[in-house]
């Protein structure tokens, strides 16, 4: 229709954003002094809840698999990880990410757990689930294999009940609990963005009614790879190859839903 819905709740930077399993309503976290989280309304734009809890900032954002919890991660000097009650606001559980780390990629898996990945640094916490009083999160740091490649986790995602993290060399891990369970090379630099796709089926090979785990992955190669729930890879697409021509094609961010991939690069181009 040519038309916008704005919410005007902030008053500095947004620094994240995230929506809603079932789309309905966004969260936006933002810069400051006594940064605010915004819950507003997808479809009018009008603020359903603000949510105050983290000093200087608020970096990351991401709902539960359910949408009944809204995990956080802030800027302060600890960085802060707080799981907030989406109907109530109220705090559920917090803990601490650590001292002086900046935080690269957040992902949750369903309403069980989710993964906090940095420089040398991951770290598996289980949600408190979506009711009762604030408590301190339990939480265990990833364990690598021996003579693995980088530890620094650039993106993440889950797969099913298992996470999935991408490396700054380029490596895609594999997690089964805090334990990496497989390795394999998939980008030529870092693997800047990484997604769960679990809503579509591919009938053609008998798959049926059957949700099935896939991993798309962007890198700072141009590229983007499909991956099945074994990191076996499926498909391919360089945008280095596609016309238009990119600007610049190292991917930043994407997207799939009902078997339509959005692509962004570094170029701020979006390829659908």
């Amino acid at each position: 229709s040519h038309t916008q819905v704005h919410n005007t709740e902030h008053r500095d930077d947004i620094l994240c954003l995230a929506v809603h399993p079932q789309g309905h309503t966004v969260a936006t976290g933002e810069v400051g002094k006594k940064p605010i989280i915004v819950l507003w309304d997808a479809n009018t734009g009008v603020t359903l809840r603000v949510i105050k809890f983290h000093k200087r900032g608020v970096n990351h954002l991401a709902f539960s698999g359910s949408g009944e919890m809204l995990v956080s991660v802030g800027m302060d000097d600890d960085r802060m990880v707080a799981v907030h009650s989406v109907i109530t606001g109220a705090v559920l559980g917090t803990g601490k990410a650590g001292r002086g780390i900046s935080v690269y990629t957040l992902s949750v898996g369903a309403d069980l757990h989710f993964t906090t990945g940095a420089k040398n640094f991951l770290k598996f916490w289980d949600l408190p689930g979506p009711k009762g009083v604030a408590s301190e999160l339990s939480s265990k740091k990833g364990l690598h294999g021996k003579n693995e490649g980088s530890k620094t986790v650039v993106s993440s995602c889950y797969l099913g009940d298992d996470a999935v993290t991408g490396m700054a060399d380029g490596a895609i891990v594999l997690w089964k609990g805090r334990n990496s369970a497989k390795r394999i090379t998939a980008h030529k630099g870092a693997v800047t963005c990484m997604t769960c796709v679990s809503d579509f089926a591919d009938k053609r090979s008998g798959g049926g009614d059957e949700s099935v785990f896939m991993v798309l992955s962007g890198g700072g190669d141009g590229k983007v790879f499909q991956w099945n729930n074994q990191l076996k890879q499926l498909r391919e697409i360089n945008l280095a190859e596609c016309t238009p021509k990119s600007i610049d094609p190292k991917i930043q961010s994407i997207a799939c839903m009902r078997n339509k991939l959005i692509v962004g690069t570094k170029a701020c181009e979006i390829y659908d």
